[in-house]
């Protein structure tokens, strides 16, 4: 009997894609929000579109660049910081096959940045961990430990960037409100602090009361998340966390000057904190919507309204924008390139 011919079929790239990235009525419905309220700006508070579009179009190119070059920067330095967990997790023995290099690793966190930056619920995280939890590395929920081993370091470095912001507006009288953004970092790092000893001191008994493949998952969570954090390592990895958050600060400082904006330092510090805890917000892709009257606000203590728009808009053009753009190359490349891979080489899930 002859055998029946085999059939090649095309590499089904939208199928390979994770239902959260796919753009769908929510990211359509939050982006149509975004406009919305940008429009709302413009008209409610009687601002002058022609010259917020003046202010943008004169922009001083360089500096832009400048942001840019820090904005993908910060993405390189968690890249790097997020791999330094990883290797404190693993085992010596494993370290060199389980953990990618500094240039992998930053491609998974762009991966992430752009499925938030088209998805809601931040599922970036999860996916990004899926990624990187390739056969012959590491366990999924190992992975997804050292990510949350990043979100601890990221709530430690804001606390810091609050009390420099308190420490500013005591020493120079600034006006910031800074109450809000102080009282939700010290209930979120509050929470984290009792979640890291609960699962420190309280893991292997916890484990020993659950189903054998639960147990097996969660204690794979727990030494992704407590063995990342080493103490001989934390002062480099608060040190990036500080470079991380650095980028921040210059990517905003170099689009209000790219715009011809002048604010203080406590402004843009405060500006660069309470952006990263508008966007952390789950309920819209990467703060879509809310980012942007938020930003607008707190340029307002200092700035004039159409200067301030123009400022948010230039800004989210690089932090929202071009990210959707690289970060889907970046994520669609690797989807174009597997399928075509040669056999018997490792070829992560997104090449």
């Amino acid at each position: 009997m002859a055998r029946p011919r085999e059939q090649t079929a095309a590499p089904n790239l939208l199928a390979a894609i994770p239902h959260g990235a796919k753009p769908s009525l929510y990211w359509l419905l939050f982006l149509l929000f975004a406009g919305l309220t940008i429009a709302f700006l413009l008209t409610r508070f009687d601002v002058d579109a022609s010259a917020v579009w003046r202010t943008v179009r004169t922009a001083d190119p360089w500096r832009l660049f400048l942001a840019v070059v820090f904005f993908y920067l910060g993405l390189l330095l968690r890249g790097w910081r997020w791999r330094a967990i990883w290797r404190n997790a693993s085992p010596a023995s494993q370290r060199a096959e389980a953990v990618p290099g500094v240039v992998r690793c930053t491609r998974y966190v762009v991966i992430g940045r752009f499925i938030d930056s088209v998805s809601w619920l931040r599922v970036g995280n999860f996916y990004r961990a899926y990624v990187a939890s390739t056969p012959g590395r590491a366990a999924y929920a190992h992975v997804f430990g050292t990510i949350l081993g990043e979100h601890i370091l990221d709530a430690l470095a804001v606390s810091g960037a609050v009390i420099l912001i308190g420490a500013l507006v005591i020493a120079r009288q600034a006006d910031l409100p800074v109450l809000g953004i102080a009282l939700a970092s010290a209930l979120s790092v509050a929470a984290i602090g009792i979640a890291v000893f609960v699962m420190a001191r309280f893991g292997p008994p916890f484990a020993a009361r659950l189903p054998g493949p639960v147990a097996r998952t969660y204690l794979q969570l727990r030494r992704g998340t407590l063995s990342g954090l080493s103490m001989r390592r934390m002062p480099f990895l608060l040190l990036m966390s500080a470079l991380v958050w650095a980028c921040a600060f210059a990517r905003w400082y170099f689009v209000i000057a790219a715009l011809g904006g002048s604010a203080s330092f406590p402004l843009v510090l405060f500006l660069s904190v309470t952006n990263a805890l508008i966007a952390a917000i789950p309920a819209t892709p990467a703060g879509l919507g809310l980012v942007e009257p938020g930003a607008t606000a707190v340029l307002l203590i200092e700035l004039a309204l159409d200067d301030a728009i123009a400022i948010t808009v230039a800004e989210r053009a690089i932090s929202y924008v071009s990210l959707v753009i690289v970060g889907g190359a970046v994520f669609f490349g690797g989807e174009l390139v597997r399928p075509f891979a040669p056999k018997g080489r490792r070829w992560s899930k997104t090449g």
